[in-house]
C-alpha cells in the first residue's frame, strides 16, 4: 500500500467575491435532505462548481469523510478512483481491480459527501460508483453526493428529475455588483465607483484632490457606469465572464489614464460581441477556450445546428434572442433536426423559456456566429446560415 498525500490533494477554489450563492447553497442544503444525489446542470462558467465548492466547504465537517474530485473529465478515471480513496480511508490499494469494491464499500459504511465536478460521461459515474448512494445502507447512513456537468443526459439516470438543479445565471443588478467588485476594487454603489473614478484622474492630472464632485468628474464617471452596464449586459449574467472581463480590466487602470480606460471598456464590449478573447487567443483565454472546448466536443450535426441557431433570427429591444420552437424546426436542415436541438438543449447550449420559446447566452450566440463568419472568410462557397427574414 501507498500513502502519497501530496498526489491527492484537491484545489477546490472558493470565488473571492459570490452573488447569491449563500441562498443558492441553503436551497441546495435543503434538497440534499430529502434525496441523497444533487446533479448541478448548466452552461460553462454559470457557478457550478463554484456552488458544490461553497457546499463543500460550508457542510464538509458534518460528515465522515469528504472529497472533492475536481475537474473529473479531463482526467485519467484511474486517477480520480485513487484520489477518491484516499480521501476516503486514508489509503490506496494499487490493485485497480478493487477501486470499485473499495469505493462502494466507503459510501455505504461511512456517511460521506462527495462532490463530482466536470462529469463527461457516464462510465466516469459508474466508475466512481455513484450508484452506491442510492443503497439502502449508504441512505440509512446519510452519504451525499453532488455531481455537477454540462450535460444532462450524462447525469440523468442517476440524478433523477427530483435532484436536477439547472444553475441560472444573474440578473443585471447582480451582474454589476459581481463586475464591479472586480473592475472598482470592490466598489458596490454608483458614490463608491465616483470616487474611485476621481483618484484615477486625479493620478493622470485631470482632476483636483478636492474635485470629486465637480461636474466633470461625475461625467466621466458616468461615462464608465453606462460602459461597464453595457459589458454587464452583453455578459447576461454569466459569473465566470463577469469575474474574468471585470479582472482584466480592473488590472488595467493602473497602468492607463482614465480615457485609455474608458476607450479599452469600450474595445472589451465589442470583442465580447464578436466572440474574440480579451487578454489572448482561443486556446489560452479562460472564457472562450472552455465554449471552444464544448463545441468541438459536439457531433458534428450538433456542431451544425449549433451555428445554425446562432446565427438565426436577431435580437429583441433588450438585447436578447428568443426563437419559437417550431419556427426554428420547420427551417432546420434535413436530418434528425428534432434530436439534435433536443442534444442541444440537454448540453445547455441553447435554453427553453416560456412559451415553447428558445434562447441562446450571449457568448454561445457571437460564438456561432464567429465560426459562420471565419467559415465564409476561408470558403466563399459556405452556404449562408439559415434566417427568419
Amino acid at each position: 500500500m501507498a500513502d502519497r498525500r501530496e498526489y491527492f490533494v484537491s484545489s477546490y477554489i472558493i470565488p473571492r467575491y459570490s452573488v447569491n450563492l449563500g441562498q443558492r447553497e441553503v436551497d441546495l442544503f435543503h434538497l440534499l435532505n430529502d434525496i441523497p444525489i444533487v446533479g448541478l446542470v448548466g452552461m460553462s462558467g454559470i457557478g457550478k462548481t463554484a456552488l458544490a465548492s461553497l457546499f463543500f466547504q460550508a457542510r464538509r465537517g458534518t460528515y465522515e469523510k469528504c472529497c472533492f474530485l475536481e475537474n473529473v473529465r479531463s482526467r485519467h478515471i484511474e486517477d480520480v478512483q485513487r484520489q477518491l480513496l484516499f480521501d476516503l480511508s486514508g489509503t490506496v490499494d494499487w490493485d485497480k481491480s478493487k477501486y470499485g469494491y473499495k469505493i462502494r464499500q466507503c459510501i455505504t459504511t461511512m456517511r460521506v459527501l462527495i462532490i463530482m465536478d466536470d462529469i463527461g460521461s457516464d462510465e466516469e459515474l459508474a466508475a466512481l460508483q455513484l450508484s452506491a448512494f442510492r443503497d439502502e445502507k449508504a441512505i440509512k447512513k446519510r452519504s451525499k453526493a453532488i455531481v455537477t456537468g454540462q450535460d444532462w443526459q450524462v447525469l440523468q439516470d442517476y440524478v433523477g428529475n427530483p435532484g436536477r438543479v439547472q444553475v441560472g445565471t444573474l440578473d443585471d443588478l447582480d451582474g454589476m455588483a459581481l463586475f464591479s467588485y472586480h473592475a472598482f476594487d470592490g466598489a458596490k454603489v454608483d458614490r463608491e465607483r465616483q470616487k474611485l473614478i476621481h483618484q484615477l484622474m486625479v493620478k493622470d492630472g485631470r482632476s483636483h484632490k478636492n474635485a470629486e464632485h465637480h461636474p466633470n468628474v461625475e461625467k466621466v464617471a458616468r461615462e464608465f457606469e453606462q460602459a461597464a452596464m453595457e459589458i454587464v449586459h452583453e455578459c447576461a449574467g454569466l459569473p465566470l465572464s463577469l469575474q474574468i472581463v471585470g479582472d482584466y480590466l480592473g488590472k488595467k487602470k493602473n497602468s492607463v489614464g482614465t480615457a485609455d480606460l474608458y476607450e479599452m471598456y469600450k474595445e472589451a464590449l465589442y470583442k465580447l460581441r464578436h466572440g474574440e478573447a480579451i487578454g489572448g487567443g482561443k486556446t489560452n483565454d479562460k472564457l472562450w477556450s472552455k465554449f471552444w472546448q464544448r463545441y468541438h466536443d459536439l457531433e458534428r450535426a450538433e456542431r451544425e445546428m449549433f451555428i445554425d441557431f446562432a446565427c438565426f433570427g436577431s435580437e429583441d429591444t433588450t438585447g436578447r434572442m428568443y426563437v419559437s420552437r417550431d419556427t426554428f424546426l420547420n427551417k432546420s436542415r434535413p436530418g434528425s433536426p428534432r434530436i439534435s436541438l433536443q442534444n442541444l438543449i440537454d448540453k445547455s447550449f441553447i435554453l427553453v423559456k416560456a412559451g415553447n420559446q428558445l434562447s441562446m447566452h450571449n457568448h454561445l450566440r457571437h460564438l456561432g456566429r464567429k465560426i459562420a463568419r471565419d467559415r465564409l472568410v476561408k470558403d466563399t462557397s459556405e452556404k449562408l446560415r439559415i434566417t427568419d427574414e
